[in-house]
């Protein structure tokens, strides 16, 4: 989605992309702003959020689009949510779906309107917030995006919105600032190791070695052979070549494969 200079961890932003979430929904974000998850209906008692979905009952002609969506049936959720809000315009989750529809059909500038659309109707409306900065994210809008996230966290506490808000920081060029905000982000999403490994990285490009290694070490209680695969590489780059090691030897134990070993073998 958002490219990152001389960052291994290109790819971050994808991860908070696409949250779908319903009434009650505290979904898992998706892979990319095209990606949906399914729906689940249950808070998540980490985040300390309850989203403001709770305060909305859908209507038949929204569930209707809201199952279309968990199949991936885009086209025809959009056709469905365009009746709901012809008949009800004021109808929050109609355009929240809305822009969750349109982002699946790749039509990122619907998407970003139907979002804030559902903002206007609803200031409280967490997920809308996060969407919408994650969608101005990928469009390269990193002072909107920032905009965005500030102004939905004067609302809720929500985790994905202090990640969006790092990343539009570091996309601004705001070195300092980027730092202080992923600091905040870790602290609300401790066991996002990618996060950890992106922190790292940027801690280490302005010189904060020591604090690079600290969020690298938390890495390896990752049981993903990639994420430690590439927390190894950040070991190297800071010279801790003894946790380079300790590290990759946790990811052969969960997948022994001959380019760890190699990988391992490059610890000094």
């Amino acid at each position: 989605m958002l490219s990152r200079t001389g960052s291994i961890f290109s790819t971050l932003p994808c991860l908070m992309a696409l949250v779908l979430c319903g009434c009650g929904t505290n979904a898992k974000p998706a892979g990319s702003a095209n990606d949906v998850v399914s729906l689940e209906d249950k808070p998540n008692a980490n985040t300390g959020v309850v989203s403001s979905a709770d305060s909305h009952t859908p209507s038949a002609e929204v569930s209707q689009a809201m199952k279309a969506i968990e199949s991936k049936q885009f086209a025809e959720a959009k056709e469905v949510l365009a009746k709901a809000i012809t008949s009800k315009p004021a109808d929050v989750l109609a355009h929240y779906y809305m822009g969750v529809a349109c982002s699946g059909m790749g039509d990122s500038p619907g998407a970003i309107g139907s979002f804030k659309r559902a903002i206007e109707l609803d200031p409280k409306f967490a997920e809308a917030y996060v969407n919408l900065s994650a969608l101005q994210l990928d469009q390269k809008d990193a002072q909107g995006a920032l905009a965005t996230a500030d102004a939905g966290l004067n609302h809720a506490k929500h985790p994905d919105l202090y990640l969006n808000r790092a990343i539009a920081l570091e996309n601004l060029g705001k070195k300092d600032d980027a730092a202080s905000a992923y600091a905040a982000a870790v602290e609300h999403m401790p066991d996002n190791f990618s996060l950890r490994i992106s922190y790292a990285q940027l801690l280490l490009a302005n010189g904060n070695k020591a604090e690079a290694l600290t969020q690298i070490r938390k890495v390896r209680e990752s049981d993903d052979p990639k994420l430690l695969a590439i927390a190894a590489i950040v070991t190297r780059q800071l010279e801790a070549f003894a946790d380079c090691v300790a590290i990759l030897d946790r990811a052969i134990s969960l997948k022994d494969l001959a380019a760890l070993r190699v990988r391992r073998g490059m610890c000094r």
